[in-house]
């Protein structure tokens, strides 16, 4: 006959092991999280092309009107902190160089855009987090048209930012908006993401909530009925 002790321990390992499932299928990264500048396999994009995942969606220049943000080079070296491995500068322009090469970019509102899919997965539990930095200045993040408070300093450091709310089913767009200041001659700007990432709550598959609800069903009534 089984002794209260090795009962006790039988319960706790079926519980765990249903926790632990629970876990495992609900854990998931949010795709179409991505630096400026880089590739879909995160490899750095080439200088002078379109970045593959972020839009320039407002631009108050018309001779850089976009929708492409261009992987810029040069960039304004001693004034915009050094392009990694992990991201790259964009801007409207290729040449974003300083204090010459530039265009005289015109002053105002830029807004660089990257679209993520949250479809399978809880919006109500998603955050993403990640580091920025803009030309002259972020004043705003916005997901889903929403500002989410955040914004960044000129040129360096790169400035940290967490979003844990906002977020919907399906499509959602992250919107990162960049004030140039006017200037007389050259008159570089751009954006600069990196460090982006984000989690979210998978939604459980039918089948995977039926053998969770029916194995908790199973240990609550087998220990109803030890009692």
């Amino acid at each position: 006959m089984d002794s209260p002790l090795m009962r006790a321990r039988r319960r706790s390992t079926a519980l765990a092991a249903l926790a632990m499932f629970a876990s495992a299928a609900n854990a998931a990264s949010i795709p179409g999280l991505y630096n400026t500048g880089v590739l879909d396999d995160l490899m750095l994009a080439a200088a002078g092309t379109a970045d593959l995942h972020y839009l320039l969606v407002v631009s108050p220049d018309v001779n850089f009107p976009g929708p492409n943000a261009i992987v810029a080079s040069p960039i304004a070296a001693g004034y915009w902190q050094p392009n990694n491995s992990t991201s790259q500068w964009i801007g409207p322009a290729l040449i974003q160089g300083y204090p010459s090469g530039a265009a005289t970019h015109a002053a105002g509102a830029y807004t660089y855009r990257l679209t993520f899919d949250l479809t399978g997965l809880d919006p109500l539990t998603a955050s993403i987090s990640g580091k920025w930095q803009a030309d002259n200045s972020g004043t705003a993040i916005r997901l889903n048209g929403v500002s989410t408070g955040n914004t960044a300093g000129s040129y360096t450091p790169l400035f940290s930012f967490a979003i844990s709310s906002g977020f919907v089913s399906g499509l959602n767009t992250l919107d990162f908006v960049v004030n140039n200041l006017s200037a007389g001659g050259a008159n570089p700007t751009g954006l600069r993401v990196d460090s982006l990432v984000g989690t979210a709550a998978a939604v459980p598959a039918p089948a995977a909530g039926w053998l969770l609800g029916t194995g908790l069903l199973g240990v609550l009534g087998w220990r109803k009925h030890r009692r």
